[in-house]
């Protein structure tokens, strides 16, 4: 435990030092501001392109924001959010033994489990961080503008999305411990991705893949019920435990 606490330590210092930590906390900022701003600034838009749309014979109706509009819009950001944490963090691993600076770490015989178990943790709550407080800066701010009282099942939705990331960065780990290039993870990630999508493809499977919960905001609209996604999570987190045991398993192989 002692190990891993300081290995936990080392990665908080170094996620700090290069100006990570900072970059995530803008990211927050940024998306969790942009969907109540951009839900604010619809109408006015709309407005100044009625005369233009007249003349093409199209006809605009009033437009009505709310609560939902915000949120519709948080979860078409919630992919770029996570889009930007992977790649962010792409080289958690392999950069570590390009450059050489585990050698002298496991040669002090800390165990390459304890490393793995470091890196994972600080990957979960960095992504637990950026995730929820993009989320509750948005709540915030609709609660101010209009109140959070339209959108329905908005936990449950948002804890989808979170579960789905989750997944993603054990599909991270799970490559970073196989492929030696930071550019080979991404490659390898988002191959997974391209198979989960086109799984999803199918409606008598799209239930049991993890890629589901990407489309818990049709919770909001009461689209879909949360039973509905009760396959995809059980599957996810067992799916996320196996991975991150695979990647247990080829760390330790993996030669410095």
């Amino acid at each position: 435990m002692r190990a891993f606490l300081e290995f936990l330590k080392k990665e908080w210092l170094e996620i700090s030092r290069t100006g990570k930590l900072w970059i995530l906390g803008i990211i927050s900022l940024v998306f969790g501001i942009s969907n109540p701003a951009i839900a604010k600034l619809t109408p006015w838009l709309i407005e100044m392109m009625s005369e233009d749309l007249s003349e093409l014979g199209m006809t605009v109706s009033k437009v009505v924001v709310n609560d939902l509009t915000s949120w519709t819009q948080f979860f078409k950001n919630a992919s770029m959010i996570l889009i930007i944490f992977l790649i962010m963090f792409s080289g958690t691993i392999t950069l570590e033994y390009e450059k050489g600076t585990l050698i002298p770490i496991l040669t002090k015989g800390i165990h390459p489990y304890t490393i793995l178990a470091a890196k994972t943790t600080m990957l979960f709550n960095g992504w637990t961080a950026v995730y929820w407080c993009a989320a509750g800066i948005t709540y915030s701010y609709n609660n101010f503008f209009w109140g959070n009282v339209v959108a329905k099942h908005l936990v449950f939705a948002l804890f989808g999305y979170y579960l789905f990331g989750v997944w993603m960065i054990a599909v991270l780990i799970w490559m970073s411990s196989i492929l030696h290039s930071n550019i080979g993870v991404l490659l390898g990630t988002s191959a997974v991705f391209g198979v989960d999508f086109v799984g999803r493809m199918f409606p008598k499977f799209a239930n049991y893949f993890p890629g589901k919960l990407t489309a818990s905001g049709e919770l909001l609209v009461c689209a879909t019920e949360p039973k509905d996604y009760e396959k995809s999570i059980v599957i996810t987190m067992v799916l996320s435990i196996i991975m991150l045991g695979i990647g247990c398993y080829f760390i330790k192989k993996k030669k410095v």
